[in-house]
């Protein structure tokens, strides 16, 4: 199984493939913008969890990253 660092960043390459595929017109830059940041955060929140409580369990510690966001978002876990 891949570790959660891995599976954020695969799914980070993700979103900046999709935003990618957006129309150039102004409502697809408005909406890829959204996407992109919000498609990207869970990284950074997931980052920082870790690096402040490096022994925790990610899904029960981190309030912000419950188990059924992570399992809908990376697949199970």
């Amino acid at each position: 199984m891949e570790k959660i660092d891995e599976r954020t960043f695969k799914f980070a390459l993700r979103i900046v493939k999709l935003v990618g595929a957006l129309p150039r017109t102004m409502q697809g830059e408005i909406l890829g913008r959204q996407v992109l940041r919000s498609g990207t955060s869970i990284g950074a929140i997931s980052k920082r969890h870790m690096a402040a409580h490096p022994n925790a369990i990610l899904p029960t510690k981190c309030p912000l990253l419950s188990k059924r966001r992570v399992k809908r978002i990376f697949g199970s876990v």
